[in-house]
């Protein structure tokens, strides 16, 4: 995305949009999740961010570091 920005007004936003955007990511499951769905899940998110490809992809992408 930075690369998108033209000028400070446009980096700014950028800045601003990613404010906004990264708290908005959380994963919530309902109520009488079975712990095995639960468990699923947040090995999978281990995997990922174990990934080492991962992390530098997301950074390419995202213009900062991920953070679980």
């Amino acid at each position: 995305m930075d690369s998108l920005a033209k000028n400070d007004k446009e980096r700014k936003l950028v800045t601003l949009f990613r404010a906004f955007l990264y708290p908005r990511w959380p994963y919530v499951l309902p109520p009488g999740t079975p712990p095995a769905t639960v468990k699923i899940l947040r090995e999978a998110m281990a995997n990922a961010f174990n990934d080492p490809g991962f992390r530098p992809e997301f950074k390419k992408l995202m213009g900062s570091e991920p953070s679980p």
